[in-house]
């Protein structure tokens, strides 16, 4: 989840930086758009489903274990 935030965040500061005004994204409006805003979102969210791989090619396999197994004893420790 905290991945797709991180990707989501990233999104909306390039939108901002790319903003061409009101009348642009008013005329942009469409069909195409809507279309266009589901297929990020889809790939966006493979993308945070694949977050060990960001880990597993900085890192070496054994410290991405560590890592997983760390997490998920943490999250069995917090969920009782």
């Amino acid at each position: 989840m905290i991945k797709l935030l991180l990707i989501e965040l990233d999104q909306l500061s390039e939108f901002i930086a790319d903003w061409q005004g009101l009348d642009n994204f008013i005329d942009s409006i469409g069909i195409g758009m809507l279309v266009s805003f589901f297929v990020e979102q889809i790939m966006n969210f493979v993308q945070a489903i694949i977050w060990p791989s960001d880990y597993v090619s900085r890192f070496a396999i054994e410290k991405v274990a560590i890592f997983v197994l760390i997490t998920y004893i943490a999250y069995n420790i917090s969920r009782k």
